[in-house]
């Protein structure tokens, strides 16, 4: 499961590679714009959904996330990247 996926470029470049990948997205208006990218490519192994990150089944995936995470994790973020 991917979540926060956008308009679902890194899904669509990582689901040739899995049986199965959910990615999920808040925004509506985002994921109308996934989901016409994905009925484009051969591979049919991405399901892209409207909502949040609800018990997953495997592997969690958060692409460029931390510097959406207040606190100490953005600190130690912006710390690693100097």
């Amino acid at each position: 499961m991917e979540t926060g996926c956008e308009t679902g470029t890194t899904t669509l470049k990582l689901a040739p590679g899995v049986a199965r990948l959910v990615a999920r997205e808040i925004s509506r208006k985002v994921i109308a714009i996934a989901r016409p990218k994905a009925l484009a490519q051969p591979c049919r192994s991405a399901a892209l959904r409207i909502g949040s990150a609800d018990h997953p089944d495997g592997a969690v995936l958060a692409f460029n996330l931390l510097h959406l995470v207040p606190g100490r994790v953005a600190r130690r973020r912006r710390r690693i990247a100097g």
